[in-house]
């Protein structure tokens, strides 16, 4: 089925999705033609908003979960579970978080005004106090 036929026969719907549990509706998606881990994440994550998932098909999550916490490899699915454990009833929002904050650190050009690069507390102009890191 494709997503067309499938928003119009009730299966994207969000209080329904919401109802299954996250494994469950996360399978479903995946049923349909083109829809792989990431889109089925991206459906369930962004589309129907839970708090508290865990988006563990986003590879920038695991290398954030890395640089936040100062591990000296890279966690895999498991450990960033483990981790996230502390962050609930909020893991999404801190997956959210730590995503954004890991994409600022790794990508080139320069920052907005006021933003702070790690290490580097002069990326402010001379004389101005830069805005809140986060």
């Amino acid at each position: 089925m494709g997503l067309a036929r499938a928003a119009l026969s009730g299966v994207l719907d969000v209080n329904r999705l919401n109802a299954m549990p996250y494994r469950q509706a996360h399978a479903d998606l995946r049923r349909l033609r083109g829809v792989g881990p990431w889109t089925a994440d991206a459906i369930l994550l962004r589309g129907c908003g839970p708090a508290d998932a865990l988006p563990l098909s986003e590879p920038t999550l695991h290398d954030g979960v890395r640089s936040a916490y100062d591990l000296s490899h890279m966690p895999d699915d498991a450990e960033v579970q483990r981790i996230a454990e502390s962050w609930r009833p909020f893991r999404m929002w801190v997956s959210v978080l730590l995503v954004s904050h890991r994409m600022r650190d790794t990508t080139p050009g320069p920052r907005p005004r006021g933003a702070l690069q790690r290490g580097r507390p002069d990326q402010g102009r001379a004389g101005q106090v830069p805005d809140s890191p986060v």
